[in-house]
């Protein structure tokens, strides 16, 4: 369990114009080691920019390993420019969920081939002595954390990409929160639950994991536990909804008399019928009772406050797919300063949100929300 007194040793990163400095930052100042676990790494201008800041650490002896899942090349491929960083060749069955991907959700200003182009950085990285770089399984973990020098730990719900960092090619921010941990004893405290440890119920803090190779799923059940604690005010901040079960939670919290605010993309950019359906089904059975909020930037966040005080926060979304990937989420409950900066960002994306104030004002195509709900 962790002590209390390194509550304060946390610190709450809002958006890509936060976190992104400050993981260049960890970089620069790496002395041994830099492990990465991460999901999507774009072949964009943001990717490219941390592969170089790596690869000078690497140059001046900094020993890097990056684990790198296969199955994030699908939305590489898919989505913004189409060009992934790491995952250049491509199998079949992968080339498939990428086209299938691609037709559904294709924007305006994306390219229309996927065809990728060389990167000679790449090739750099790859070859470099001192990085290590696991990349060709499909570990279905969508995961992200940063681990420098046993010393600092980042985590949340971004990826390495421009998207992530300033906004994507439609012009959108996407809002979306990273946590800054320093002491080893956090670090320690990750990997030991990663291994399988249990968590420590009624603590302060402490990491939530989903690990489907290890048979571990925590996200879930913890997820409608800490819905049945509010006593005065809910709020979350979520990219996807779709899990029946924690949209029935969220009713009956509604339905007890807790204030609950949800905050959503006004356009999500994978399984927006799908978010829509869940939400109506929402507001029809508490009788629009919930405050729901339609962000016009990319709502990407996976957050949860519960009275102000309660944080869950991290990489799992409140859809169908919870049990089936991998995650790693924060529980922790928040200081003063934390409280604040957390209440800042929220009322932000409100005002940059539309209201959706009845059920009867939510449309949806319901085949392709069906369609939505059958991918898991």
């Amino acid at each position: 369990m962790i002590p209390i007194k390194h509550q304060k040793d946390i610190k709450l990163l809002v958006d890509g114009k936060d976190a992104f400095p400050r993981l260049v930052k960890r970089i620069l100042n790496a002395k041994r080691t830099i492990h990465i676990n991460i999901f999507i790494w774009r072949d964009d201008k943001t990717g490219n920019m941390i592969a170089g800041e790596l690869l000078k650490a690497a140059d001046r002896g900094v020993k890097i390993i990056i684990s790198k899942d296969r199955l994030g090349a699908v939305l590489e491929k898919s989505e913004e420019n189409k060009q992934s960083l790491f995952h250049k060749p491509t199998s079949p069955v992968l080339w498939i969920k990428q086209k299938i991907v691609d037709f559904s959700y294709y924007n305006p200003g994306e390219p229309k081939s996927s065809r990728q182009k060389q990167n000679r950085l790449r090739r750099t990285f790859l070859q470099h002595r001192n990085i290590k770089v696991s990349k060709e399984k499909i570990k279905s973990d969508h995961s992200k954390y940063f681990i420098f020098d046993s010393r600092y730990l980042l985590t949340g719900g971004m990826n390495i990409s421009n998207r992530h960092h300033t906004c994507d090619l439609g012009g959108r921010i996407w809002n979306d929160y990273m946590i800054e941990m320093k002491g080893e004893i956090f670090i320690k405290t990750l990997l030991s639950r990663l291994n399988g440890k249990k968590n420590h119920k009624d603590s302060w803090f402490d990491f939530i994991i989903n690990s489907p190779n290890k048979g571990i799923y925590e996200s879930k059940k913890t997820i409608i536990a800490e819905l049945g604690k509010a006593k005065g005010q809910l709020i979350i901040q979520m990219a996807y909804f779709g899990d029946k079960d924690i949209s029935q939670k969220i009713i009956d919290t509604a339905n007890k008399g807790i204030e609950t605010i949800i905050i959503i993309p006004k356009k999500a950019n994978l399984q927006n019928d799908l978010n829509y359906k869940a939400l109506k089904k929402i507001m029809l059975r508490t009788n629009s009772k919930v405050r729901l909020y339609a962000c016009r930037n990319m709502m990407h966040a996976k957050m949860m406050l519960i009275d102000r005080k309660r944080l869950f926060l991290g990489s799992a979304n409140f859809n169908s797919k919870m049990n089936g990937l991998g995650e790693l989420d924060v529980l922790m409950t928040l200081n003063t300063t934390q409280q604040k900066k957390i209440m800042n960002s929220i009322n932000r994306n409100i005002a940059d949100s539309v209201r959706i104030k009845h059920a009867k004002n939510i449309d949806y195509n319901r085949i392709k929300a069906f369609l939505e709900g059958l991918v898991r």
